[in-house]
């Protein structure tokens, strides 16, 4: 289940639906981490992070980026650290903190470089 919800979340929040991303990758990841599946909770953290963000829960955003991010850097998936700097930037960016948010894009870019071609 929590495959189909993650794919769900990933749905929603491209389609901008996020309060229905939001719910579904906290299903995800609540099922992950019961699992102790790090790498899958990494991703979910991710998606949750993100829609927190877009339905302004900052904070919350904040907190489940940061995590996911911590995950991902423990178990070494740059992949997943590059996206989520741009959401982390986007949350930046919805304070009018524009200068942390091109710093956080740079890191992105940077690694995701590093990745194609390092």
């Amino acid at each position: 289940m929590a495959e189909l919800d993650l794919a769900a979340a990933d749905l929603y929040i491209t389609l901008s639906e996020y309060h229905a991303g939001y719910e579904h990758a906290l299903g995800a990841l609540k099922e992950y981490e019961r699992g102790a599946d790090e790498r899958r909770a990494a991703e979910a953290g991710w998606a949750l992070g993100r829609s927190c963000v877009f339905i302004g829960l900052a904070a919350d955003g904040d907190m489940h980026l940061t995590k996911a991010l911590e995950r991902a850097r423990r178990l070494r998936l740059p992949k997943i650290n590059c996206w989520i700097f741009p959401a982390m930037a986007q949350r930046r960016i919805d304070d009018g903190e524009l200068d942390a948010a091109e710093r956080l894009e740079e890191q992105a870019l940077e690694l995701a470089w590093q990745i194609s071609f390092g």
